[in-house]
């Protein structure tokens, strides 16, 4: 098992989203949307694939559920 780094009070990486606010598209960045906050950033490997998305998803789905 791989073990990482811990990156507790580091920055977020940079990175520039689109977002879709009151009909029109805008900019969001990390920055914009983490500053000054604690966040846990988290990821599934292989999302919006078709084995995520008929296997995976669902089973964490209905645990939020």
């Amino acid at each position: 098992m791989k073990t990482l780094n811990n990156l507790t009070g580091k920055e977020v990486a940079s990175a520039t989203f689109k977002v879709m606010e009151k009909g029109n598209w805008k900019d969001l960045t990390t920055l914009d949307t983490f500053k000054n906050k604690r966040v846990i950033v988290f990821a599934l490997p292989g999302a919006a694939t078709p084995t995520c998305s008929t296997s995976h998803l669902p089973k964490h789905l209905s645990k939020v559920n």
